[in-house]
């Protein structure tokens, strides 16, 4: 299904993804996206791995979102093998974590990150989140 935005503007919606194997999370992100009225494609991928086997493969994102604590592939590795693929190197990455150790924020920020945000406990909280992301994908694609 076309949104009638897309159809009016010519504009392609940003392509958001994340990668989080926490599925009420995304449900929680998609859900809160919604509500802010703004249209977007969210992609989904539990773990690292069939993200890195599609990414050469992907439309150009528009945003990452990462969990740190991922089975198998962890967040920050995943981070940094993704700014080593031509197609993502630009692509502005978000971690998005249950931890609220500052060295965690710190490490992925030295490595490029461009946020570090705490999960959200309620729906209600995600809002802001998504408000967050909104504007970096709006900032990116200035």
């Amino acid at each position: 299904m076309v949104d009638n935005l897309e159809v009016m503007t010519g504009s392609v919606p940003p392509l958001v993804v994340v990668v989080d194997d926490n599925s009420h999370d995304f449900l929680l992100i998609s859900e809160a996206w919604r509500e802010s009225g703004h249209v977007a494609r969210l992609e989904h991928y539990a773990t690292a791995t069939p993200f890195l086997a599609r990414s050469e493969h992907l439309p150009r994102p528009d945003l990452i979102v990462l969990d740190l604590n991922l089975p198998t592939i962890g967040g920050k590795d995943l981070m940094i093998r993704a700014q080593a693929i031509t197609h993502l190197r630009a692509i502005p990455i978000v971690i998005c974590s249950s931890s609220s150790d500052p060295k965690d924020e710190s490490e992925v920020i030295a490595l490029g990150a461009v946020g570090y945000f705490q999960k959200p406990a309620t729906f209600d909280a995600f809002l802001p989140f998504v408000g967050a992301l909104r504007d970096l994908v709006d900032n990116h694609r200035l």
